[in-house]
């Protein structure tokens, strides 16, 4: 009969994990009634799209993507 504890396999150890990329756009913070959005990188605006247009937050990464 063998020893269950003895059996166990070694893990490989685990990389350290990367920093946040400069690059990405995300929300920080976002206030649900006033539509308020703040990206990780400063910017704030709107999230609001009013009668089908582009919202402030969706232009910001666009043009995010396009200087990158």
């Amino acid at each position: 009969m063998t020893d269950a504890r003895k059996a166990s396999p070694r893990l490989p150890p685990r990389r350290p994990t990367p920093g946040p990329d400069p690059r990405k756009h995300l929300i920080a913070e976002y206030k649900h009634r006033l539509q308020e959005v703040w990206c990780i990188c400063g910017w704030t605006g709107s999230s609001a799209s009013v009668n089908g247009r582009t919202s402030d937050w969706s232009r910001h990464v666009a043009a995010s993507r396009e200087t990158t």
